[in-house]
């Protein structure tokens, strides 16, 4: 058998009652559904992904980036329309730059 894993930010139940999804594949793929909320209406796990991203995006042989008290700060006042993939860029970019 085959697993499916599919993440969207649409609503599917609302797609597929306008027709728009098909019900039968809605039926066939949602066999667990988590709803996790947008980034930005979850600043407490900022930081700690941000640490994880940057420990990730870690040159090898060297320490992981540390953000500091402001940056930490900086980063749960943006809206991150991006969800946690423009944090993981950011954090990317960061030690790339």
């Amino acid at each position: 058998g085959a697993r499916v894993l599919a993440a969207t930010n649409a609503d599917i139940d609302d797609l597929s009652t306008r027709g728009e999804f098909r019900r039968d594949l809605f039926y066939r793929i949602a066999v667990l559904r988590l709803r996790i909320p947008p980034l930005r209406d979850r600043p407490e796990d900022i930081g700690g992904l941000a640490d994880l991203f940057l420990q990730r995006s870690a040159r090898p042989g060297r320490p992981p980036f540390r953000l500091d008290d402001d940056a930490r700060r900086r980063l749960t006042t943006h809206a991150w329309p991006g969800n946690a993939r423009e944090l993981e860029n950011r954090a990317k970019r960061a030690v790339i730059m």
